[in-house]
C-alpha cells in the first residue's frame, strides 16, 4: 500500500452542498472578522460549487446570467464588447488572491478592495443559493454580513 494513500477506513462521504455551506459560513465569519483575502477565498469556493449545483439542476447560475446580458448589451449596445471577458470580471480578483503570474505580476502586488471583493462573491454566492430557492440554508453568519453591508432606503 502507497503511505500517501490514504486508508479506505478514514475515507467518508461528504454532501458538496453541504461543504459549500461550511464554506460560506467560514467565509462570513472571517468577513466580520476582517479577514477578507481567506474570506474571499472561501466565498469564491462556495459560489463555484451552487453555480454547478445550478447547473445540474437545469437552472442557470449567476455567471450565466451575467453571460446572457452581457450578450444582450452586446446585440443592442456595443457590438465590440467581449461577452466572455466581461462575465470572467466577476472572478478576477477571486483568482488573482490565489495565482500568482510572475510575467504579468513582476512585483507580486495586487491593487483590490479586498472588502469589497469578499463581499460582492458572498452575495453571488447567496444569488445562486436564491437561484436554486435554497436562501433559507444560509448560514446565520451570512446573513449577518448581508445585513450590516445592506444599505436601507426608506421610502415615503
Amino acid at each position: 500500500m502507497n503511505p500517501m494513500q490514504p486508508s479506505n477506513d478514514n475515507l467518508a462521504k461528504y454532501n458538496k452542498f453541504q461543504i459549500s455551506l461550511e464554506y460560506l459560513d467560514v467565509s462570513s465569519r472571517l468577513f466580520l472578522e476582517e479577514s477578507f483575502f481567506s474570506s474571499l477565498h472561501l466565498a469564491g469556493a462556495a459560489e463555484e460549487i451552487l453555480g454547478k449545483y445550478c447547473n445540474s439542476e437545469n437552472l442557470k447560475n449567476l455567471h450565466d446570467r451575467d453571460k446572457d446580458n452581457a450578450t444582450k448589451w452586446k446585440s443592442r449596445i456595443d457590438p465590440t464588447l467581449d461577452v466572455t471577458k466581461t462575465a470572467k470580471e466577476h472572478y478576477h480578483y477571486k483568482n488573482a488572491i490565489k495565482h500568482f503570474d510572475h510575467k504579468i505580476e513582476a512585483n507580486a502586488v495586487l491593487h483590490v478592495d479586498i472588502k469589497y471583493e469578499a463581499e460582492c462573491m458572498l452575495r453571488r454566492a447567496f444569488k445562486n443559493l436564491e437561484i436554486l430557492d435554497m436562501e433559507d440554508c444560509a448560514p446565520k453568519s451570512l446573513m449577518k454580513v448581508i445585513e450590516i453591508t445592506t444599505i436601507w432606503i426608506e421610502v415615503d
